[in-house]
């Protein structure tokens, strides 16, 4: 797949993945195919015959395949405001809601690949601000946006407030489960804690990865799990070769407030139980040393927990941080939890200024 995801248009780049949607990564294929190409091994190889190029039209079948996901009998008269970012989601969400009782109020469903309204990145919450009003003013019972490959979606409530990923991920565990009982779900060390308290309360069994769509999968493959999620809104499910997808996401929510009479901000009081921080990017000149002066400030505070699964992980009674490195630029990302507001804040400014001091 050529996409940049959420990311700017020179961002652009591939995704790999075998048959099967099974992922590669470093680890399983990346670094043969880069050392491949850097010693120009390709150019040895004798071609014996050309290949081919196969064109064919997915969008029905494809269409097909997500609605299975849900009783779309169950459907109501939903009024949704889509923000499509100016990405695919422009292209698939008017056919996969097409033939349905809700009404679609769409925004930037043009593809262009400009981006040329706002960055195609709904985590970013300045990015959410056109769907809020549209979602408030039109008096629609809530709201969806997706980046630019729509794999990723977030959530906006009938008042207007963007949902936090992991109240989303309750919901549908909550729901699945139900139908499903004794099933794996898997999530990443930086989800809110009330996912696998969630997971464990319905019946199922929470496993911990870190964060990663490669890891994800994986995991999913080798557990069998039915459904995954991750902080920053990717929902994995089993039955869709295990790969993530907003679309499928998009009709479960949908379905789930279509079968009761509570709006999504009463379905998801259950689930408000801690307060969570959006995920904070600080600058760091070295990662790792940065990470380990974190550890060695907070042990000597006596953590009921400190675990590397995946930058460094620090537990407390009432709240607990994950500080990890970005792949891809020279940053440190904060994820924080605790069981108040003024705690919450509290603890962020504290972190924040370690992570941020020379």
């Amino acid at each position: 797949m050529f996409t940049a995801s959420h990311n700017p248009k020179q961002w652009n780049g591939i995704k790999f993945c075998k048959s099967d949607a099974v992922p590669m990564n470093e680890d399983t294929g990346l670094k043969q195919i880069k050392a491949i190409i850097e010693i120009d091994e390709y150019k040895k190889t004798a071609i014996r015959r050309k290949g081919t190029i196969t064109k064919k039209d997915i969008l029905q079948g494809y269409v097909k395949h997500v609605k299975k996901f849900i009783d779309a009998k169950k459907l109501k008269k939903l009024k949704i405001a889509v923000d499509a970012g100016n990405g695919m989601a422009g292209k698939i969400v008017p056919l996969v809601y097409k033939n349905t009782p809700a009404t679609i109020t769409p925004l930037y469903f043009k593809l262009d690949g400009n981006f040329p309204n706002h960055p195609a990145d709904p985590s970013k919450y300045e990015n959410l601000v056109e769907l809020q009003k549209a979602v408030k003013n039109r008096k629609c019972d809530f709201g969806m946006a997706f980046d630019g490959d729509a794999d990723r979606i977030f959530f906006i409530d009938e008042k207007g407030d963007v949902i936090n990923a992991s109240l989303i991920s309750a919901l549908i565990i909550k729901n699945l489960l139900l139908k499903n009982k004794s099933q794996k779900v898997i999530y990443n060390l930086v989800c809110s804690k009330i996912v696998p308290e969630t997971v464990s309360k319905y019946g199922g069994k929470a496993i911990m990865e870190r964060v990663g769509h490669s890891f994800i999968k994986d995991t999913m493959r080798n557990t069998k799990a039915l459904f995954a999620c991750e902080h920053s809104a990717h929902y994995y499910y089993r039955d869709n070769y295990r790969a993530d997808s907003g679309i499928i996401t998009s009709l479960l929510v949908s379905e789930i407030v279509s079968k009761g009479k509570k709006t999504l901000s009463e379905l998801l009081e259950e689930f408000k139980v801690y307060h969570k921080i959006e995920e904070t990017n600080a600058e760091v000149s070295d990662k790792e040393a940065k990470m380990d002066e974190i550890e060695s400030i907070y042990r000597k505070q006596s953590p009921k927990k400190i675990f590397r699964l995946d930058g460094i992980t620090i537990e407390f009674d009432t709240w607990w941080f994950n500080v990890r490195s970005s792949n891809t630029e020279p940053l440190l990302r904060l994820n924080l939890e605790a069981d108040t507001e003024e705690l919450m804040e509290s603890k962020k400014e504290e972190v924040l200024g370690i992570m941020r001091a020379d």
